[in-house]
């Protein structure tokens, strides 16, 4: 029963409508207290697809995904080459499997909410769209990006 709760979850979050936003809008942050000012591309989605739970200094590392917005989809578009169905899609497979769980999602879709969580939590991690950023949060870099499919 916990399963199929969850699996309604995600699909209600994921399947939500979104507004558009340009790829190189989306930052990736972490609480200004974390040490790293960068992660590669590969490491970040290992993060976000639950295949490891801590950053490369050893660290924990907790993922925050944003319900559905703008923001998300370049965010899954630009950094793992998917769009929300792929996301929506990968996550009900591994849900329905008894698998990995997704991150757990900020109370609404946008990035204040983001950005106050990822402020509280020390090993936090998640986006927003660059506008928003300030001191409360820290922007790190992602290298080794691949390309976009088309």
């Amino acid at each position: 029963m916990n399963n199929l709760f969850t699996l309604f979850c995600v699909a209600l979050f994921l399947t939500a409508p979104a507004q558009a936003v340009g790829s190189d809008q989306v930052a990736v942050v972490v609480n200004v207290s974390n040490t790293l000012s960068e992660l590669k591309q590969k490491e970040l989605e290992n993060i976000f697809m639950g295949r490891t739970s801590t950053f490369p200094n050893g660290e924990p590392a907790v993922p925050r995904d944003q319900a559905s917005s703008g923001v998300k989809e370049a965010f899954y578009q630009t950094y793992f080459s998917l769009s929300l169905d792929e996301i929506h899609d990968f996550w009900i497979r591994e849900v329905y499997r008894g698998g990995r769980k997704p991150p757990i999602f900020v109370d609404t879709s946008n990035d204040s909410a983001m950005k106050s969580w990822i402020s509280q939590n020390r090993n936090g991690i998640g986006y927003l769209g660059k506008s928003t950023l300030d001191a409360t949060v820290k922007e790190i870099q992602i290298t080794d990006v691949k390309l976009l499919k088309k």
